[in-house]
């Protein structure tokens, strides 16, 4: 192989696994989901629950943060959103709340252990 063609088969073979490490995984699909049925419903007059979905949205952004880095969120969320049903939005809410609700109860349980934590003494 000359050495010209070594070097396009190298650049090809780069580009790929630059794409390739790129790729949305199943579980970024699934948290974009999220993202995007709970910001479907993220304004519904009550700003109690509009406080909570508006965490649960953070929650899942971090997570597409961690798994999706450098996600395009405005094309990719338009693209899930204008895809959407009604029934697929009631079983994204049905399968999201749960992994928000074990969430909470994480982060309560912490709560509750560190209320429990004498403080430290004062030198």
């Amino acid at each position: 192989m000359s050495p010209r063609n070594a070097l396009i088969l190298a650049a090809s073979v780069l580009t790929l696994a630059a794409g390739a490490a790129r790729a949305e995984t199943p579980a970024a699909t699934s948290d974009l989901r999220c993202f995007v049925v709970l910001s479907m419903v993220s304004d519904n007059g009550d700003p109690k629950i509009n406080a909570t979905i508006t965490l649960g949205r953070l929650y899942f952004l971090g997570r597409l943060d961690g798994s999706a880095p450098g996600i395009d969120l405005k094309t990719r969320f338009r693209d899930v959103a204008t895809k959407i049903t009604p029934a697929d939005a009631k079983a994204e809410l049905a399968r999201c709340g749960p992994i928000l609700r074990a969430r909470a109860a994480v982060l309560d349980d912490v709560s509750r252990s560190l209320s429990a934590t004498p403080a430290p003494a004062k030198p």
